[in-house]
């Protein structure tokens, strides 16, 4: 198919010029989660920051953060606070810093995000998503899911027989 717009456009952007590898589980876990457009424009910020160049964890100041997302600095401290108290992020206060240091979550099973559980590696199809108040999925349990009732990505991976996988933060 062709893109009718690739003529208007005045960039060409191509992977050779930097992209950000994310893991599909990963990423339809973020599609899914119910975060409101600031979380969500905050999150991609720490992403950007961290894994965008190949680091786990990255300094990043309030001004930085107001300039990648075009938004206000009580704007992202709010949202912060709000993905802090979800686990989606991991902040570490380092005194006499110009930033804190912060940590993209990559483990979504960990995620609290209201009345989603989080529970297969096939993230992204209602059969693998529950909810806990029963209503739409087979796997939707009435209790709080707990890390020892959720079944993990990697103990998955380590289920399966003849695959490696390497295991990073």
């Amino acid at each position: 198919m062709n893109n009718p717009w690739r003529e208007q456009s005045t960039v060409n952007p191509q992977r050779d010029n930097g992209h950000r590898r994310i893991n599909n589980d990963v990423f339809r876990a973020l599609m899914v989660a119910p975060l409101s457009g600031i979380e969500f424009r905050v999150v991609l910020c720490v992403i950007d920051r961290t894994w965008g160049f190949d680091k786990i964890e990255a300094y990043i100041s309030f001004s930085q953060f107001s300039l990648a997302t075009c938004l206000s600095r009580p704007s992202v401290n709010r949202a912060i606070k709000r993905l802090q108290e979800k686990r989606i992020i991991v902040i570490d206060k380092t005194p006499g810093r110009t930033g804190n240091r912060y940590l993209f979550n990559k483990h979504f099973d960990t995620w609290i995000t209201g009345n989603t559980v989080f529970t297969s590696k096939h993230i992204g199809t209602s059969k693998h998503i529950g909810t806990l108040n029963g209503k739409h999925s087979a796997t939707s349990t009435s209790k709080r899911a707990t890390p020892s009732t959720v079944s993990t990505i990697e103990s998955i991976y380590k289920k399966e027989k003849g695959k490696k996988y390497n295991y990073v933060n």
